[in-house]
């Protein structure tokens, strides 16, 4: 096990998270407030990559529930 600890180098610090790499373990550190999670690099790719799609999902989700909203009232003729 290594002894010596992380120096993570920041990649990003945004208002909702910071995202740090430390090249001597490979890892990243995503952290969210109070919480920190510490991610294999190709994890983290494939977790960027469900994240986007979640949010396309939600993106579609939201457009398709407006268009339903809008076009709740129907009128049945005879």
């Amino acid at each position: 096990m290594n002894s010596t600890p992380c120096q993570p180098e920041i990649l990003l610090n945004a208002s909702t998270c910071e995202i740090q790499y430390c090249p001597d373990c490979e890892m990243i550190h995503l952290m969210m407030g109070s919480m920190v999670l510490r991610i294999p690099t190709e994890q983290f790719k494939e977790l960027t990559k469900d994240l986007g799609k979640g949010l396309s999902q939600l993106n579609a989700y939201k457009r398709s529930s407006a268009y339903f909203s809008e076009r709740s009232s129907f009128t049945l003729h005879s």
